[in-house]
């Protein structure tokens, strides 16, 4: 059985207004260490958006580090399923990371809409990184 070795949680509610169709960071975890004998980094992030006008579909990536070009560790494809321009949307993405060791590592969540012709707006999101 893996043995928890680190944990870093981080969430906010501070409003993120990603630009139309642009990939847009949303949130970033606090840094967690990588110690000798971890293996994988386990993280979930979830997050409530208003969507903007137009939008037809949302795509959602975790990504190592804390910019929208840091390595993509998972993405979600282009949900369509429950994205109705202007309602309130709530997702949540899961990923599994093999970080080096002895490095600090953060990942972040970013949104992308499709379609969208006016800003989307964060309501509330919290990612964790757990370290075995």
């Amino acid at each position: 059985m893996a043995q928890l070795l680190q944990f870093a949680w981080n969430q906010s509610s501070v409003v993120v207004a990603p630009v139309t169709t642009a990939e847009t960071v949303i949130l970033v975890s606090n840094p967690v260490e990588v110690p000798t004998g971890a293996f994988m980094a386990l993280i979930q992030a979830s997050l409530s958006m208003t969507l903007g006008t137009g939008t037809t579909g949302v795509t959602l990536r975790v990504r190592r580090g804390s910019t929208a070009t840091g390595t993509q560790v998972e993405g979600s494809g282009n949900i369509t399923s429950g994205v109705t321009a202007g309602s309130n949307w709530l997702e949540q993405l899961q990923a599994v990371d093999q970080p080096l060791l002895g490095d600090q590592v953060q990942y972040c969540i970013t949104y992308q809409a499709a379609g969208a012709t006016a800003n989307a707006a964060s309501l509330s999101e919290s990612i964790a990184v757990w370290i075995f």
